[in-house]
Order: C-alpha cells, then sequence, then structure tokens
C-alpha cells in the first residue's frame, strides 16, 4: 500500500505501463477504492497514456546541438555512471543534518494486528521521540494513558478516529500529561505523525 504521494505516483505510473506485478497491482487498487482522489488521479494518468498511443502526431527529430547538450548532462549525472551508489547520486549530507528518505524501509511491525511504526527521531537529551504510524483500515489502536508527558499527533494521511472525533489528513491532537486516550481505530487506513516523550538522559554533575 503506497505510503505518501510520490511512492503512489510510482506505484501508478508503473501500472499503466503494465509494469506492476499482481499483487502490487492490486494493493494500488484497493489503496484507489479507499481514496477517491487517488481513484481519478490513476484514472487520469491512463487517459493520458491511452491518448499517447492514440496520437499520430510525427515525431520531431531534435538538432545535433540539443542532442550534444544532453548528452553531455546525462554523462554528467551521478547516478548514472556506471557502478555509481545510491550515495554518490546524492550531495554529502551538511554536518548537523539527518535525511530520512519516504521508502518502505524502516517500517517495523507491532503486536497489534495491522499497525506499523518507523521512528524518525529519538532525543533523550530533550526528553522526546518522533514516531510515524501506519494503521491498515480497520485497524484499532488500545487505550493508554499519557502518563510520562503530553503527546502531539498530526494525521499525515487517511482518517483516524479518536475522543469522538474523525480526524482527517492535517489534523492534530494535543493530549495533556497524565490523560488517559480511549481506544483509537482507522476506518479506512491511516499515516500519523507522534511527538512523545522518552524518559530523559541523566544530566552529568
Amino acid at each position: 500500500m503506497p505510503v505518501n504521494c510520490r511512492e503512489f505516483y510510482e506505484r501508478a505510473a508503473l501500472s499503466v505501463v503494465g509494469l506492476l506485478d499482481g499483487s502490487q497491482q492490486a494493493q494500488l487498487e484497493a489503496y484507489c477504492e479507499a481514496y477517491p482522489e487517488a481513484r481519478d488521479e490513476l484514472a487520469a494518468l491512463r487517459n493520458a497514456m491511452a491518448a499517447f498511443v492514440r496520437s499520430d502526431c510525427p515525431p520531431v527529430v531534435p538538432s545535433q546541438g540539443l542532442k550534444s547538450r544532453l548528452m553531455e548532462r546525462v554523462r554528467a549525472t551521478p547516478q548514472l555512471r556506471k557502478g555509481a551508489t545510491a550515495a554518490e547520486a546524492l550531495p554529502p549530507i551538511t554536518p548537523g543534518f539527518q535525511w530520512i528518505p519516504a521508502s518502505s524501509e524502516g517500517w517495523m511491525n507491532t503486536p497489534v494486528v495491522g499497525l506499523r511504526t518507523k521512528q524518525l527521531a529519538n532525543n533523550p537529551d530533550s526528553g522526546y521521540r518522533i514516531v510515524l504510524l501506519e494503521l491498515a483500515a480497520n485497524c484499532r489502536f488500545p487505550s493508554h494513558s499519557h502518563d510520562r508527558g503530553p503527546e502531539e499527533l498530526y494525521v499525515i494521511s487517511g482518517d483516524l478516529v479518536t475522543e469522538g472525533r474523525t480526524l482527517c489528513a492535517g489534523d492534530y491532537l494535543h493530549a495533556e500529561a497524565g490523560t488517559e486516550h480511549g481506544e483509537l481505530w482507522s476506518p479506512s487506513g491511516c499515516v500519523a505523525m507522534v511527538i512523545e516523550p522518552v524518559r530523559r538522559k541523566p544530566v552529568a554533575a
């Protein structure tokens, strides 16, 4: 199941040219059934591909100068050099920064059926961590206490029912320390970011 817009469009593009396998195509179709906007985007891509195939426009031959400039840029692209690694294809990270790509890597299954997590940051010096939650359709997250401190929750995609309200993409929920958080569940699937407290690292005397 796509977890962000970039992954959706990558899979949709592969779908319209027939390069998705059966299970991947089924996952994409299920995702589009759950999200009408995604279904419309996929239909638009298919229509564009069909129009391209039907096109009878004569081919345009680029000039020799344009071809030469294009090939120079291709040869200078790091990721297209023979033997280049993914790391070489990107500029180095500036010291003091960390980059975590939007990919399937880093996701961990949990004891809760249908729930995966991906830790983005863990900062015991400041006493917090940032985690992505991915809930499958109809997944239920059990009630819990915020006994270690306040919790911040931001919905990135999908829907999440909690405290008598349905949160959608862009909605935010703050829970004070000491509150009891009832069961959360997602009717059609959800990705949310949670900022929660962790035990602070002891300060050296």
